[in-house]
């Protein structure tokens, strides 16, 4: 199942699961995957660029800051998440 961690802006966000990435477009009230990512940030920006998304500055400071690779943000995530 996947979780969303990031609101692009009220149309858009970023959810994942523990493989990938997923792009996902709000349609009415559902959330509609759109594209999914599985190996790294400078793919997934192309992606959000590619889809005309305009991410609010929090949402494009937050990709920014993600590390390069979808593996490494769900090592670090999974970490955190086991600590708490």
């Amino acid at each position: 199942m996947d979780r969303q961690f990031l609101a692009l802006n009220d149309r858009w966000n970023v959810a994942f699961d523990q493989n990938q990435w997923i792009v996902q477009k709000r349609t009415g009230t559902e959330w509609r995957s759109v594209s999914f990512i599985a190996s790294d940030k400078r793919i997934l920006q192309r992606i959000l660029c590619s889809l005309d998304i305009i991410p609010t500055a929090e949402a494009k400071r937050t990709v920014r800051c993600l590390p390069d690779s979808f593996k490494d943000w769900y090592a670090s995530l999974a970490s955190s998440e086991a600590s708490e």
